[in-house]
């Protein structure tokens, strides 16, 4: 969504800072590989660091080490969610209405939503959106604490995804896909509240 789809000059702010932060890091996420291709090391300083004679660029001495380019795809959805959560600790503090909570009831989704839905909002139709926001929040969580490892907590919160002691993969569909159930979640709230100043 763009500026102009929001009216809450508070919620547009927001709004744009986090499609424009995930734009930064999608965007990283997508040219990283291709980048380091490009990269290129001169024969001299890969004899020196005394690397095998087929890591001729960065892309190659990532692979060494096992690196996976598919962590900066989850690194995106948890900035998604960070950014999501500090959203949430401004939307409590700007609306008097909205009880006075402590700082980690902000990252538990479903309880946020939970108590915007007892002021009367209406995220019905938006279940489908919330249901995949709440498994960003979960891979999150994996992404942050256990390397995006599957683990028995994940899998019981995202009602069995992933493979477990495996990395959760999260490809661009999934972080597309967050992206646009988060921004409708904004919308909702933005015709559901009055407007307050950014």
């Amino acid at each position: 969504m763009q500026p102009s789809d929001f009216n809450n000059p508070f919620i547009r702010n927001v709004a744009s800072k986090v499609r424009e932060s995930n734009n930064l890091m999608f965007m990283l996420a997508l040219r990283a590989e291709d980048i380091d291709k490009d990269f290129s090391f001169n024969e001299s300083d890969r004899q020196t660091l005394g690397w095998p004679a087929h890591i001729t660029n960065m892309y190659e001495y990532r692979m060494m080490w096992g690196v996976d380019y598919n962590r900066l795809y989850q690194i995106c959805i948890i900035s998604h969610c960070s950014e999501l959560e500090y959203f949430f600790k401004a939307l409590f503090d700007k609306y008097p209405h909205l009880p006075k909570q402590e700082n980690n009831f902000y990252q538990k989704f479903g309880l946020v939503i939970k108590e915007l839905k007892k002021t009367g909002i209406d995220f019905t139709s938006l279940q489908q959106d919330i249901d995949l926001v709440s498994i960003a929040f979960q891979v999150r969580h994996i992404g942050i604490h256990n390397m995006s490892i599957v683990d028995e907590y994940f899998q019981k919160n995202t009602k069995g995804l992933g493979t477990l002691g495996q990395p959760f993969i999260v490809d661009q569909k999934f972080v597309r896909d967050t992206s646009s159930a988060i921004d409708k979640i904004l919308k909702r709230l933005d015709d559901a509240l009055p407007p307050v100043s950014a």
